[in-house]
């Protein structure tokens, strides 16, 4: 069911013709499995995003001149003279756009809400890898449900997954008590380990708030047949808490004073920012999966062109 359009205040919620509007900006950037040398992607150890995925076609006698690296080993030595699996390039790759609706992201201290930055850069993100001869798919979630679009190719096919991400994004409410389903974020990991083949593109969008070891066993499970990009969306309050003396903090529900002016508070509270950063960026580390800061002080556009890199002129992807 649709959701009315919310009052379009600026940065509290989208709406659908901003969103649209996102597919005439960010030109400039590179989504391609060949990445700029100004990418956060460019550099790492796979050396570059995969390309187009292989299919598996058929098994056949080895030719002189064939690739040694293709013989099947198993059927040679079972039948006795080499043969080799041959492969076909997929024509088009797949895309899979994961996105974090849950009460923890509708937050935001100076620009945005984090569920707004999320939202516009799945949306750009969308607009590019189609433009990029490539197919996308969405998978949004909140604290309460799963909504899969399965990846395809069409401009109409994006307007629908706009029209998804917008409906998610008006179901946040500052009026209702705020809540974060830590499982929520493993139960949208799941559903996509299990409808997932291979040589896909996954991009996590999130704050990443409640993750534990079992997100990084899933996280982990999904980058060992895919490529996975952690799009880690912050805001600076959650990185630093300002000095400004007493000040009440609510969860909608129950509500605390706060000396703010405690100096050691406010350092406590930063180290323990750093700590979850230090945390976050390590495992991607281990597992070679890329995670890009984005805040919600800044455009989310220009920020998304530094991080990934900008195409060159008259490149498609």
């Amino acid at each position: 069911m649709a959701i009315a359009e919310r009052d379009p205040a600026p940065g509290v919620y989208v709406t659908l013709d901003e969103l649209v509007r996102l597919k005439y900006l960010g030109r400039a950037l590179s989504l391609g499995h060949r990445q700029p040398r100004s990418s956060k992607l460019a550099g790492r150890r796979a050396s570059r995003i995969r390309g187009r995925g292989l299919d598996f076609e058929e098994l056949r006698a080895y030719q002189p001149g064939d690739d040694i690296r293709a013989i099947d080993w198993r059927v040679t030595a079972r039948i006795g003279r080499p043969f080799i699996r041959v492969y076909r390039e997929e024509k088009e790759r797949r895309a899979m756009l994961v996105v974090d609706q849950r009460g923890s992201m509708f937050f935001g201290s100076v620009r945005d809400m984090k569920s707004v930055t999320a939202v516009r850069a799945a949306a750009l993100a969308a607009f590019r890898i189609v433009a990029g001869g490539d197919r996308v798919g969405a998978l949004v979630f909140d604290d309460d449900e799963c909504r899969e679009l399965r990846p395809q190719r069409s401009v109409s096919h994006v307007m629908r997954l706009l029209g998804v991400l917008r409906d998610f994004n008006h179901r946040l409410d500052a009026g209702a008590p705020s809540r974060s389903d830590a499982d929520a974020l493993d139960r949208a990991l799941l559903r996509l380990l299990r409808s997932t083949t291979h040589d896909q593109l996954i991009i996590l969008v999130s704050d990443l708030a409640g993750a534990g070891e079992s997100t990084r066993e899933l996280m982990a499970e999904l980058r060992r047949k895919n490529d996975v990009v952690v799009v880690w969306v912050s805001d600076p309050l959650e990185a630093e808490l300002p000095d400004v003396g007493m000040v009440a903090l609510s969860d909608g529900a129950l509500q605390i004073q706060v000396d703010t002016g405690d100096r050691g508070l406010r350092s406590a509270f930063s180290a323990r920012h750093r700590a979850r950063q230090e945390n976050v960026t390590g495992h991607g580390q281990r597992y070679d999966i890329p995670v890009l800061p984005l805040s919600t002080a800044d455009d989310a556009v220009t920020q998304l062109e530094k991080l990934f890199g900008r195409r060159a002129a008259g490149r498609r992807g």
